[in-house]
């Protein structure tokens, strides 16, 4: 069991209920000045957040409240994730609840919902990430596998089995202003090496292509802890690697730098690559 009565079916549901107020606004964005009707608000420099990210996530807390005390609940609008370390309780939720919303006020399909129940040492525990406009909910929870539900029909989730990164299709983090400015010269380089490249603006939609098998690995650069839990027990309980820079099994939610990766022979190739890139741009990619 997750802890409680949060059982699978449960986050399911709250997780639906919450998307489908979203999905009633999406009609709205993507229109000429449309996005703004929608409270609109520049959290910091090229970072928006909506009333509908709001709304989202207090649906989702009205649900999960009956059965998680609200301190131990922990959400990007929330803004408490200072609190998230020191918090010593047997399970947490942390959640995004709308992961991708500048592509939700663009009108772009590429956005979810996601959370993640963590222990005591803030170990991803059971997660899921729901795609509204797919109707696609992936998750790993009591049964730790990885599953996608389609409508009613639910199956295992299968990564690609493609191993050489020569054919790989590669998806990169999106936010390069935020990034060390050799991270475009690791994107440049990682672009030559592999079969295509996509920056697709949500983590939540990118976990979710690697274990459905349409992407071979994600690479992120300046990670947030909302934003990386859910891709733990997902891509681990599938058959698909979530590791650090040094390609060692990611552990911590708190680290910065991951790689996604589809299964362990890409994983084999890309760490000569990858360790090569990091040597060659330390100077200015991996000092911060």
């Amino acid at each position: 069991m997750l802890g409680t009565s949060l059982t699978d079916k449960f986050i399911i549901s709250a997780l639906k209920k919450a998307a489908g107020y979203a999905l009633s606004h999406f009609s709205l964005t993507g229109q000429k000045g449309k996005m703004f009707d929608l409270g609109t608000i520049n959290k910091k420099a090229k970072e928006m957040v909506s009333d509908i990210d709001l709304k989202v996530q207090d649906l989702l807390i009205a649900s999960l409240i009956e059965h998680c005390r609200s301190e131990n609940i922990f959400s990007e609008e929330l803004n408490n994730f200072s609190e998230l370390q020191g918090n010593k309780s047997s399970y947490k939720i942390i959640m995004d609840p709308l992961d991708g919303t500048h592509n939700f006020l663009y009108g772009l399909p590429n956005w979810g919902l996601s959370l993640a129940l963590l222990n005591t040492e803030n170990d991803p525990q059971y997660s899921f990430i729901y795609l509204p406009v797919y109707d696609l909910m992936i998750f790993s929870g009591e049964e730790k596998k990885t599953f996608v539900v389609e409508g009613d029909k639910k199956k295992e989730c299968i990564p690609s089995d493609l191993t050489e990164l020569k054919r790989a299709m590669v998806a990169f983090d999106n936010q390069f202003y935020k990034l060390p400015e050799g991270a475009f010269n690791t994107f440049q380089d990682l672009a030559k090496r592999c079969f295509t490249t996509r920056i697709l603006g949500c983590s939540s939609y990118d976990t979710a292509m690697i274990v459905l098998g349409h992407l071979e690995s994600r690479v992120w650069f300046n990670c947030e802890a909302y934003d990386i839990a859910p891709a733990f027990p997902i891509l681990k309980n599938s058959g698909a690697h979530l590791l650090n820079h040094d390609f060692k099994q990611a552990r911590n939610i708190f680290s910065k730098r991951f790689i996604g990766i589809a299964n362990s022979s890409l994983a084999v190739e890309m760490s000569h690559s990858i360790k090569f890139l990091e040597s060659k741009n330390s100077d200015d990619c991996y000092h911060t």
